[in-house]
């Protein structure tokens, strides 16, 4: 309930209230009743006890007249505190309170209304018995259905009601007329019965006051008044409404007509019976006589007397001018005569009506002067041509629309009036109805109902195990899917065919939530919704419902088709589109480290990090980030420009290092080991720099300490004892490499391996490359030069290897366990010079192992290396021949693998193109396959692979 309603005939007629001032002996000669009723209009629940204990009382009646009155405080209390939360500026907290406090003001008012009527029930020959009566009517009608159902009473009379109104108002109303009637005739029977029965007695009841307060205040002037309104709201309920289809059954109410027809006449007479004292009374002492007229020509209306309930009842309302609810209603009760006789005439002035004060207090009126307007337009649609009635129907609509995109309407009314009407056409669809039938716009927002019940109901139903509400969960996604895919033609206003295609895409996420490809066809929708329309308001939810599901697919399915392609179009989107979202923030760091940074783009990875904001959790990572991108870019540089790179990795590490080291003492954990990454990042750095420009010793130094004080981040710290082993080896300190080495699979055994075949890897990409260098150099003294690096870079990987297989075999390994250490000694002998031995060292392991893919890679790296060595010794035989395994073992790596393809698949094409370099076979192929594979990742694979595929595309270029 989020807006507390202000309310005109709540307290309609004065209240004369006995204040609780006077002595004990005094009260004690005023009547209970009016005393109790005066206290719980005051609040005054403390004081009400008081009595009870005080005054006992003979009568049982008085101490249940006490709680029922305790209970209205309660209610009124805690809706009070709930409207005072609501206030303008509400926090998160007030409103999750106040919806609380409106919850448990609702437990309280059903708890008086239970109490009422078990007060009438169990004193039902009391002489008050119709007082209570009409207090339970007036709370019905009042607050039951104007504070608690949101004014039910009006919506069901001029505009519309979701399903909840619809039941508290036929129910509420029926209950109301029962007693109210019930009460007007006890009232009739006691204004003469009781003066003949016991003068005495009687006395005494005009004396306390309650003879005026039974006979004046409620059956004249509340129980009438009520009474009326009862009768005419009664004449709205259907004829399916269990007060029609029980006529005659309800002894409270034996006047009742024997059809529906009769009794709607006779309920119409009786309300305008009741009302003429009202209307008549010009001095207005009961102060109704304002309602009075303008329900008075409500029923006029209905009696068809058009003209003279406008004349004569509306018009004297409205020329009041009090801009409240019984103005706001002779408008309404106005525009719908008008509407009856001239329709556009009625619609311009419900219009007009969007600016009355009422409307302007309340945006709940505002909607229902557009609810008067839909209905209206509803008509005109129903008498339409048919080849018009599309048209019709769709300007029925157009009201709402205009509300719900109106500026002067504030974000969180126009929340709160959407949600309003969306719900009520949701709740409005019959199964059997024809959704295409329905505007465009009516069908998104019930299909937007249907798939957030949907999302809702699957994750309450996932949290209770309720698999009833799992199953009427799917329904409603389902529903969301038929009524959603409606709307994704073009022929769709772009906005709904947006918000449509966003309401289908999750509805498909909670049908599979298991489903990858389902999953990633969800994912797919959401980012061509933000591709397609980023304006919309929609579109940067799609974007970063969307971005959050790529990316748990992007880590935990990227061998799925599409996946990764999918990823990078929707990171496209984000940050073209999104720059500065929160999604795009969330995930730069990420894409700029797996995607552009491991695909070798590392400037743009680098200018990706750049935007990431200083205060964002992923900063300290981006910056750590951004130094091993320049590292990167320093190792691909020579000359001058090498210099240039290594100069501005120091100057960025500097800087990190300096931000990051503040940052480590940071009150967020996450945060503080951010930086201390950082800082280690930036060590890590400059001692590569350092070691780069051979100034070994000051390389070691920056790592001094560097295990304890990153002790608590294992990836930090294995990189820093990596990160040694490599700059001893770069100095030839080979026995402290060893050891170092050996420390380091010590600390980490299941990732020493993988650091120290990392390092075969570069190690065997640094020797293919001097060894090239050294095959096309012309000086000899230069070629001896670059024969002797490579043939030492190889004895260092052969000796790493032995390091690390040897440790192995201490520790007891079986043949599975010792297979990567195999592996590199393997590769270790091939690097070496010796791709004979390898081939021999992996006929035992081939034999074992023969469908690893690493052990078939190697297995083909060796017969490659062998065949081209044979070749180049001038055995082209023998050479051919293994070149011919070679080809058999790369094809399978190629046939085998998928993506995302790892560096074997990149190497096997480039290895297996060279096979056809060699022996001259569909050399003209070559460029065609380049292109291809090209198209698979423009980077094909990486720099290593990318300049051996791009030499032979040249070298066969047309």
């Amino acid at each position: 309930m989020p807006f507390r309603p202000f309310i005109l005939c709540a307290s309609c007629f004065p209240v004369f209230l006995i204040y609780a001032v006077a002595a004990s002996a005094q009260v004690g000669n005023l009547d209970k009743g009016t005393l109790i009723d005066g206290l719980a209009e005051q609040g005054m629940s403390e004081i009400l006890l008081h009595l009870v204990e005080t005054e006992p009382s003979d009568d049982p009646a008085i101490d249940a007249q006490v709680r029922v009155a305790q209970q209205r405080i309660a209610y009124q209390r805690l809706a009070d505190r709930a409207l005072v939360l609501r206030a303008p500026g509400a926090t998160p907290e007030d409103l999750a309170l106040a919806e609380q406090l409106d919850a448990d003001s609702r437990v309280a008012f059903d708890a008086m209304l239970t109490s009422t009527r078990q007060l009438i029930e169990s004193h039902y020959d009391h002489e008050q018995r119709p007082i209570w009566q009409t207090d339970l009517a007036e709370a019905l009608l009042v607050t039951w259905l104007q504070e608690v159902h949101g004014y039910a009473g009006r919506f069901y009379e001029f505009g519309v009601v979701d399903d909840t109104q619809r039941e508290a108002f036929i129910e509420g109303v029926a209950e109301a007329l029962a007693q109210l009637t019930d009460a007007d005739l006890r009232f009739f029977e006691l204004q003469s019965s009781l003066p003949r029965q016991d003068e005495a007695a009687h006395q005494r009841r005009v004396n306390s006051g309650l003879w005026t307060r039974m006979i004046d205040e409620y059956w004249r002037k509340r129980t009438a008044f009520y009474l009326a309104n009862a009768a005419y709201l009664a004449t709205l309920l259907p004829d399916d409404a269990a007060y029609y289809q029980s006529l005659g059954d309800n002894p409270k109410l034996p006047q009742q007509a024997k059809t529906p027809e009769a009794e709607r006449k006779r309920l119409l007479d009786q309300a305008a019976t009741k009302l003429e004292p009202f209307v008549n009374d010009a001095s207005d002492e009961a102060g109704v006589r304002m309602p009075s007229l303008a329900l008075a020509g409500r029923v006029e209306v209905a009696r068809g007397d058009v003209d003279p309930a406008v004349r004569d009842l509306f018009e004297p309302v409205i020329g009041d001018r009090q801009g409240n609810l019984a103005d706001i209603d002779a408008n309404l009760g106005k525009a719908n005569a008008l509407a009856l006789r001239r329709r556009v005439a009625g619609l311009d002035m419900l219009r007009a009506l969007q600016t009355h004060p009422v409307a302007e207090t309340d945006p709940r009126f505002r909607l229902l002067l557009v609810d008067n307007m839909h209905r209206l337009l509803l008509e005109e649609a129903a008498k339409a041509p048919a080849d018009e009635r599309a048209a019709a129907m769709a300007r029925a609509y157009e009201p709402y629309l205009e509300l719900l995109n109106s500026r002067d309407v504030p974000p969180a009314v126009r929340d709160y009036l959407r949600f309003t009407v969306y719900n009520r056409w949701a709740q409005g669809l019959d199964p059997d109805d024809d959704i295409t039938a329905l505007p465009p716009a009516v069908r998104m927002a019930i299909g937007q109902i249907a798939t957030t019940e949907g999302q809702n109901g699957t994750i309450e139903a996932q949290e209770t195990g309720d698999e009833t509400l799992l199953a009427e969960a799917r329904e409603s996604l389902g529903q969301s899917v038929r009524v959603n895919q409606t709307l994704i033609g073009d022929e769709i206003p772009p906005n709904i065919r947006a918000q449509a295609m966003y309401n289908l895409a999750i509805s498909r996420y909670w049908l599979a939530p298991d489903d990858v490809n389902e999953l990633l066809g969800a994912a797919t929708v959401l980012v061509d919704v933000a591709e397609d329309s980023p304006s919309h308001p929609v579109a940067e939810l799609a974007i970063t419902d969307g971005m959050s599901l790529l990316r748990v697919l992007y880590e935990q399915a990227p061998g799925v088709p599409g996946v990764i392609d999918t990823y990078r179009r929707g990171a496209r989107v984000l940050f073209k589109s999104f720059p500065t979202s929160a999604a795009a923030d969330n995930e730069r760091a990420y894409y700029g480290l797996m995607v552009q940074q491991q695909g070798g783009d590392y400037e743009a990875a680098i200018a990706t990090y750049a935007a990431v904001p200083f205060d964002h959790p992923t900063y300290f990572d981006a910056q750590r980030e951004t130094l091993f991108a320049l590292e990167a870019l320093a190792e691909r540089a020579s000359g001058d420009d090498a210099a240039a790179r290594r100069a501005e990795v120091v100057r960025k590490a500097e800087q990190v290092r300096a931000e990051a080291q503040g940052a480590m003492a940071d009150a967020d954990p996450a945060r503080a080991a951010s930086a201390a990454s950082a800082v280690a990042g930036a060590r890590l750095a400059l001692a590569q720099v350092a070691a780069d420009e051979g100034r070994y010793d000051d390389s070691l130094a920056y790592l001094e300490g560097f295990d304890e004080q990153f002790a608590e981040l294992p990836p930090m710290r294995l990189q820093g004892m990596s990160r040694r082993v490599l700059i001893l080896l770069d100095a030839e300190r080979m026995d402290e490499a060893a050891e170092a080495a050996r420390q380091m699979m010590d600390v980490f055994p299941d990732e020493a391996a993988g650091v120290i075949d990392g390092l075969l890897t570069d190690l065997d990409a640094r020797i293919a490359d001097l060894r090239e260098r050294a095959a096309t150099e012309i000086v000899a003294s230069r070629k001896q030069e670059l024969e002797g690096e490579a043939t030492g870079l190889a004895e260092t990987a052969s000796a790493m290897a032995e390091v690390l297989a040897s440790w192995a075999r201490a520790r007891g390994f079986d043949a599975e366990q010792m297979l990567p250490f195999d592996l590199m000694s393997i590769r270790a002998a091939r690097l070496a010079g010796e791709p004979g031995r390898a081939v021999d060292m992996l006929g035992p392991v081939f034999n074992n192992f023969g469908d690893d893919a690493g052990v078939i890679s190697e297995y083909a790296n060796a017969l490659f290396a062998l065949g081209m060595q044979q070749i180049q010794a001038g055995d082209r035989d023998s050479g051919e021949t293994n070149l011919i395994a070679a080809a058999g073992q790369y094809d399978r790596l190629i046939g085998g693998l998928g993506e995302p393809y790892p560096p074997d698949y990149w190497n096997a094409w480039a290895k297996r193109l060279s096979i056809n370099d060699a022996l001259g076979e569909n050399t003209e192929d070559i460029p065609f396959r380049v292109r291809q594979l090209r198209l698979t990742d423009p980077n094909l694979g990486g720099p290593v692979f990318r300049t051996e595929l791009e030499k032979l595309e040249q070298k066969h270029a047309n």
